[in-house]
């Protein structure tokens, strides 16, 4: 019984340490489908990260009743969108849709931090970011 349980603790620790991992690399060439797979999993793992970056970067930007309120909102709108966006890149990531895999949403990875900035050529810049 405790050998499953431990099996379980440690498939969850993965799981929720894969997108704090991912987060650290640097944005991918987007040119194959493991790429797209890598992303998908990443963003189904780490879509929750989007409600601690909102709230956060509304707060830094709008001040603590604007984070509590429209922050969490964003968050929780933005969690629902990378994790469906996770899934589809999941699914479908054998099919090369987006043209050269691609990425959907943008950054591909839950950031850690605030001030994110679109690379040059890289699609249009998501508000919250």
């Amino acid at each position: 019984m405790t050998t499953g349980k431990g099996a379980c603790r440690l498939v969850f620790a993965l799981i929720v340490s894969l997108p704090l991992c991912a987060a650290h690399i640097p944005p991918a060439n987007a040119g194959d489908a493991m790429t797209k797979l890598g992303r998908g999993v990443a963003n189904i793992g780490g879509s929750w990260l989007e409600l601690v970056h909102q709230t956060q970067h509304t707060y830094e930007q709008d001040g603590a009743l604007a984070g509590a309120t429209t922050g969490v909102v964003k968050g929780v709108f933005m969690t629902a969108y990378r994790a469906i966006v996770g899934v589809y890149e999941t699914a479908t990531f054998l099919v090369p849709v987006p043209p050269d895999y691609q990425p959907i949403i943008y950054p591909e990875y839950v950031p850690l931090r605030t001030g994110y900035t679109q690379p040059e050529g890289r699609g249009p810049q998501p508000s919250g970011y």
